[in-house]
């Protein structure tokens, strides 16, 4: 192909034959070392490269096995994973430490809560205010939500109920505020309130004094952020390392079932995960290997056959070449010499290029110069051949 390219070039170009030849035999080794370098990397690094087609290196937290995976080696170590989940576990358990009840918003509630009171007697009192208009003015406590049937009760009860009433209210409501009342806990205080109330009092009038203390309640305590998180942190550093063990041939991760973090991490220990996080720098390695065999070798060509870059055009078709004399179909085999050839006897003597040719032609003064398999050969040449390339006949 290459020495079809040269006669075709010279042919159609003013490129000479040998000249192309030369060139074309360099870019034939500049491809083929290209090729080498990528071939070698792609053999090198084709578990890094084809990453997402390995069956194990494929595999990521809630990935399903495709089969099951057994430990190549014993192995023991400590278990991030589990660690860190046994020590969740035990700062959960740790309750939240919250500060001591505040008294001033136990005061702040009950001053609240006879304000109130003395408004709701204001209204009960008013002479020139019938039941509707005294209705209108309960429901525009905004602390309050009471329901009609309450506010009724409210209305229309003797003043000697309402003033056990009123003093029932003021002390339950101070009774429960001694107590830790907490915004997560508030609904089951609420739920206890009919068990504060003196058992004296009927069921209606248990009702007035539940609906008003509960729409006074406010929590009272609040979240000590520092103390919990102090507990916690104790309850953690308790917590020992824990440790995991295999031995070999035991099962890793059943085939079919899903890959959980302390899998994934067992995974690891046992060297069956390669991460994609190393895929470049693995291509990268495998690349520069490459290279490096690449310089090798064309330094050991350089250093001890030169001429398969330099000199010899067609030393990568065969390490010798048969040639036929054109007119008389004589056979020779040809390899590389620098010595110089004399006539063989039979007139016969192969040069390396034309001006060799040439030049030995015009000294000789006899015998003729022709081409054949891309080489110039003098026939009936009685002095021989001497050029820049220099060939040794053999018949």
């Amino acid at each position: 192909m290459i020495t079809g390219t040269a006669e075709f070039l010279e042919r159609y170009t003013n490129l000479r034959y040998d000249r192309s030849v030369l060139v074309l035999r360099r870019g034939v080794v500049a491809v083929a070392g290209l090729l080498f370098i990528i071939v070698a990397t792609l053999i090198v690094a084709s578990d890094s490269i084809f990453l997402n087609q390995r069956g194990l290196a494929s595999l990521q937290v809630g990935s399903i096995a495709p089969q099951s995976i057994f430990s190549p080696v014993e192995t023991e170590y400590v278990s991030e994973v589990l660690t860190n989940e046994a020590r969740q576990v035990a700062a959960d358990s740790v309750n939240p430490i919250f500060d001591p009840p505040d008294s001033s918003i136990a005061r702040q509630r009950a001053q609240l809560a006879r304000q109130i009171l003395d408004y709701m007697d204001n209204v009960r009192r008013d002479a020139f205010a019938d039941d509707q208009t005294k209705t209108q003015d309960i429901e525009a406590i905004r602390e309050l939500a009471l329901s009609e049937e309450l506010i009724q009760r409210i209305i229309t009860v003797d003043n000697d109920t309402w003033r056990e009433i009123d003093d029932q209210i003021v002390s339950v409501l101070e009774r429960v505020f001694r107590e830790e009342i907490r915004e997560s806990n508030i609904q089951s205080v609420i739920q206890v309130l009919p068990n504060q109330v003196n058992l004296q009092f009927s069921q209606e009038d248990t009702n007035v004094v539940v609906a008003v203390v509960s729409d006074l309640l406010r929590p009272n305590t609040s979240l000590n952020q520092e103390a919990t998180q102090e507990a916690r942190n104790v309850a953690m550093e308790a917590v020992p390392d824990v440790r995991r063990s295999f031995v070999r041939g035991q099962v890793v991760v059943s085939g079919g079932t899903q890959i959980e973090a302390d899998d994934y991490e067992a995974l690891q220990q046992l060297a069956l995960l390669r991460l994609a996080d190393n895929q470049f720098q693995e291509i990268a390695q495998a690349f520069l290997a490459s290279v490096i065999v690449m310089v090798i070798a064309g330094l050991y060509i350089l250093r001890f056959e030169p001429a398969l870059i330099y000199r010899n055009p067609r030393f990568f078709d065969s390490s010798r070449f048969n040639f036929f004399d054109c007119a008389g179909g004589v056979a020779f085999r040809v390899e590389w010499s620098n010595l110089y050839l004399p006539d063989l006897g039979n007139g016969i003597v192969v040069c390396g290029d034309y001006e060799s040719a040439n030049r030995d032609y015009r000294r000789s003064g006899s015998g003729d110069a022709c081409r054949c398999d891309g080489k110039w050969i003098i026939r009936n040449c009685l002095t021989g051949c001497r050029g820049r390339d220099y060939w040794r006949a053999f018949a």
